[in-house]
């Protein structure tokens, strides 16, 4: 039995990857799970920063419509991308869920928000915001491309990329 969608459907990234292997991408398993929910999909809206939370501050302030946000800081741990009060913002605009390439912090409180926040581990100190970093653009984490509009199926087995939504596929099939 997978993780259950807001739709009321369920997946698993095992079952995807099996089904799919053709088309989907595989993030290295290095991500954890610090949010209040298991597991999230969605298609993706793209962040790259470095030590310089602004764009994702600007970003979970505008409503998620059901989508995930991946933000690539380059997997640095020295400073965090996101803490509670941006992952409270986040589920409140309705974000399905974040991952970090890069650290969270405030994990206690993000335990508590409900939705997924997948990173590489906590770091106490807060990042610069300086304006810096894009929105909307590709990304390379660790060999694996994401571009804004992919899909992503996050859970307790891994991270997947995809160029569409496979579930519906998957009901289909």
């Amino acid at each position: 039995m997978g993780a259950e969608t807001a739709a009321g459907m369920s997946f698993n990234t095992p079952d995807l990857c099996d089904q799919f292997d053709e088309i989907i991408q595989v993030l290295p398993p290095m991500f954890r799970n610090f949010g209040g929910r298991s597991s999230c999909f969605g298609p993706v809206l793209t962040v790259r920063c470095d030590r310089d939370n602004s764009c994702v501050a600007e970003a979970v302030q505008e409503a998620g419509a059901g989508r995930v946000l991946i933000v690539d800081a380059g997997g640095q741990q020295q400073s965090a991308m996101l803490g509670d009060r941006l992952a409270s913002m986040a589920a409140r605009n309705r974000w399905l869920g974040v991952v970090v390439h890069g650290c969270i912090r405030d994990v206690d409180a993000i335990r508590r928000v409900p939705m997924a926040v997948f990173a590489l581990s906590p770091v106490p100190r807060r990042s610069q915001r300086r304006g810096a970093g894009q929105r909307n653009v590709e990304l390379e984490i660790a060999g694996v491309r994401v571009r804004p509009g992919d899909w992503i199926f996050a859970d307790a087995d891994g991270v997947v990329i995809a160029p569409r939504n496979l579930l519906m596929e998957q009901v289909a099939r």
